[in-house]
């Protein structure tokens, strides 16, 4: 990991936040020069117009929540002594948010899209192999006479709605009654079986996934890609898709891989019946009746009973099963945020790039259109909407930028008018009219101090549970009573199973340890809890000499810091406790300190058992320094002046004690063993030498014979043999034999 150049940046900023104090349409007055006085004036007006129980608006403005309010009731009744009562919107409340739960799901999409699972021209048949029909008699399935077929449609169909289904007849709208009715003859509808699984309707509602199916096997309305028109149906699959390639369920993938990243805790898939809603969602209220798809009991014949019911109660379908179409609740300042993410205002490190993608149609390039989950209208990219509605709610967000600074705008209420489509009209010409109309440079961020990250690039998978290096180099004269300066840095990269001391249960691993022991042990690392990991690696290594970093001892004393430890860490990365990446961080720091008054250096490298004495300690001495000796010569290579120390692989667990000194020349020894006190003319001569040196050293040893200046000979070893008078030397004549290691000559002159 030397060369890793990752950084993490941890910035305090003023984020968007919420308010805690419920927030009403008649309350009184406005701040001075409240640049949304007019906004929430227009706001109000509207809402009192059209008559609606309940509403929330929220606006953000370049990544920063300047507005958000409750505006009439959650819900109303009365008590069991007839007295009315009535709960207030807040700007916590949650909405049923409807067809703008399909940015959400094209988010999901997107990120299984960038980390490889599925392309946009994957088929739709190869993704969701489970949901494809089995063939009926009477049924042209797979083969319809229209030549239109499933097979066609690409993920990239869904998103744009050009799949091929016409949205007059939407399935995923159905009530039981209408899979069943004697009316309903498509043979390509499995009636029968539907009659059988679920008991005449005693089981009902159909879930998604069978509805889904069923729809498959009737023939397409159109040819994929070929028309556009707006339909749940393909971003229930979308849904589908998201399940079967992450091996998770929906809602739980996009909570994990997109919402909780983004800091996102209010949105969650609705339920239909009122006792089943999460806490602190809104009732819902309508003019309009419709059926109710829970089965209320069964006639005299046994056949189940669906009481009509008002829309609000039970709606025209299945809240929880319209999932990836339209199941979503969420609080305004959520959604906004959610927006924000998406046309990447913020960065939560989810998306590369989100705001082409989430604008891309490429089957119409110009002009209003819809993108992947949003409109995109024809005043330019910069310009994006979406409406949702069903029985007892209606939703909206706008988009748009002022002084080229993105502005959202969003409204979710609890009822969806009578004249739904003038409702529609009026609403959005009034919040785009206010929301564009105010003094932005006047707007104060409703703040909350928080952690924002700037995510570094993850550490990659690792095999060993420990990778990394350090480095100990000393500048300058380290002779008798000197001053030392140093330079000490780590980087050190660790498997997520492999826990840390700092906490307890380390046999878990450490987002284990994390999540249980500075979250909340809900399965889930989310950022403020790895904040807080990043805070206590931080402070562990807020150390103050080399001892206690884990480096070294000279001379016995600890060398300090001249200006502390800079430390960044590389967090484990947000999601599953199950996951299993790596993390680490790196470190440096200037030290400093005195030598005692020998001539001789001690080295001491600790070897307690800390996580560091894992990885090599290379030391790099000052020039003319070396390496002299030490017991664990085995744990420690290189040459003498650079060197390094593999602590992890010493014996026992002790300091490693190293001695150092001044480089010498190496002591050399030549010595020839046959003849008196000549070379033999007509035998062999045989020199050998011997050299001590540093114990890192490596040595060349080498012999040259000469005659009268000129070479006759060269051997490379550490002896040589030669025969003088095959080297044509005559009787009396000098034979110069120069023995040379590192430079260091001897001269042996001999009479043959």
């Amino acid at each position: 990991m030397g060369s890793r150049t990752t950084s993490l940046t941890l910035a305090m900023l003023m984020l968007t936040g919420t308010l805690t104090v419920p927030a009403l349409a008649d309350e009184p007055g406005h701040l001075q020069d409240d640049p949304f006085s007019e906004f929430d004036t227009e706001i109000s007006d509207l809402l009192a117009e059209w008559q609606i129980p309940g509403a929330q608006v929220a606006v953000m403005h370049n990544g920063s929540l300047v507005f958000n309010k409750g505006y009439g009731i959650a819900a109303n009744g009365t008590d069991e002594n007839g007295n009315y009562w009535a709960s207030e919107v807040t700007v916590d409340s949650k909405f049923r948010i409807a067809s703008l739960s399909k940015a959400v799901t094209s988010a999901g999409i997107l990120t299984l899209i960038q980390n490889g699972t599925i392309s946009l021209d994957d088929k739709m048949v190869d993704l969701i192999p489970n949901l494809l029909p089995e063939e009926m008699d009477d049924c042209d399935y797979p083969n319809h006479s229209n030549g239109h077929s499933i097979s066609d449609i690409n993920v990239s169909h869904l998103l744009n709605h050009r799949g091929g289904f016409n949205p007059t007849s939407d399935p995923t709208y159905w009530h039981w009654n209408r899979w069943t009715a004697s009316w309903n003859n498509d043979p390509c509808v499995d009636k029968d079986s539907l009659i059988e699984d679920f008991e005449g309707g005693n089981l009902a509602p159909v879930p998604m996934e069978r509805i889904l199916s069923e729809w498959l096997r009737r023939p397409l309305d159109y040819s994929p890609g070929s028309s556009v028109y707006y339909s749940n149906i393909g971003f229930q699959i979308l849904g589908q898709i998201i399940e079967a390639q992450s091996g998770m369920d929906y809602e739980s993938y996009i909570l994990d891989h997109v919402l909780t990243p983004m800091g996102i805790d209010s949105m969650s898939i609705g339920m239909t019946m009122p006792d089943q809603r999460a806490e602190g969602e809104v009732s819902y209220f309508d003019d309009l009746v419709d059926e109710c798809h829970f089965p209320s009991g069964q006639d005299s014949n046994g056949n189940p009973i669906f009481e009509d019911a008002p829309g609000p109660d039970c709606g025209g379908f299945v809240i929880e099963e319209k999932d990836g179409g339209g199941g979503w609740i969420a609080s305004a300042a959520d959604y906004a945020r959610f927006i924000a993410h998406i046309d990447g205002t913020l960065d939560s490190g989810v998306f590369d790039n989100p705001f082409d993608y989430f604008i891309a149609n490429p089957y119409d390039t110009w002009g209003g259109r819809y993108g992947r989950g949003i409109y995109v209208m024809s005043g330019g990219d910069e310009v994006w909407r979406h409406w949702g509605a069903f029985s007892g709610s209606s939703t909206n967000f706008k988009r748009a930028t002022v002084d080229s600074e993105p502005v959202i705008a969003v409204m979710f209420a609890n009822t969806r008018p009578n004249d739904y489509d003038a409702w529609r009209s009026d609403r959005e010409d009034t919040i785009t009219d206010a929301m564009l109309a105010v003094d932005y440079s006047q707007a104060t961020p409703l703040d909350s101090e928080e952690l924002e990250w700037e995510w570094p690039e993850p550490l990659p998978p690792q095999d060993d549970y420990v990778i990394g290096s350090s480095q100990l180099q000393i500048f300058g004269p380290i002779s008798a009573s000197s001053n030392i300066t140093a330079t000490w840095a780590a980087n050190i990269s660790l498997r997520e199973d492999y826990g840390v001391d700092l906490l307890p249960d380390r046999a878990l691993g450490v987002r284990a340890q994390i999540d249980q022991h500075l979250g909340d042990g809900d399965g889930w690392l989310s950022i403020p809890e790895i904040a807080d990991f990043v805070s206590l690696i931080e402070n562990a290594r807020d150390l103050t000499d080399s001892e206690s970093l884990g480096c070294c001892v000279v001379d016995y004393l600890p060398l300090q810091m001249s200006k502390g430890v800079e430390v960044i860490v590389i967090p484990p990365v947000n999601g599953s406790v199950e996951s299993n990446g790596s993390w680490g961080w790196m470190e440096s720091a200037d030290l400093t300190g005195l030598t005692d008054s020998r001539s001789t250096r001690i080295l001491d490298v600790p070897r307690v058992g800390g996580v560091l004495e894992e990885i090599p300690l290379r030391v790099i001495l000052p020039d003319q320094w070396e390496l002299r000796y030490s017991a664990m010569q085995s744990v420690i290579e290189g040459s003498p002046g650079d060197f390094t120390v593999f602590r992890h692989q010493a014996p026992v667990a002790s300091d490693i004690r190293i001695t150092l000194g001044e480089n010498m020349p190496p002591n050399a020894i030549a010595e020839r063993h046959t003849g008196n006190n000549r070379i033999p003319l007509n035998s062999p001569t045989v020199y050998t030498g011997e050299c001590t040196d540093s114990v890192l050293d490596d040595t060349q040893q080498w012999w040259t014979v000469h005659n009268n200046g000129t070479q006759m000979l060269r051997s490379d070893g550490w002896d040589i043999h030669f025969t003088a008078s095959e080297l044509n030397y005559s009787d009396g004549e000098v034979a110069i034999s120069r023995y040379a290691l590192h430079g260091r000559i001897l001269l042996f002159e001999q009479l043959v």
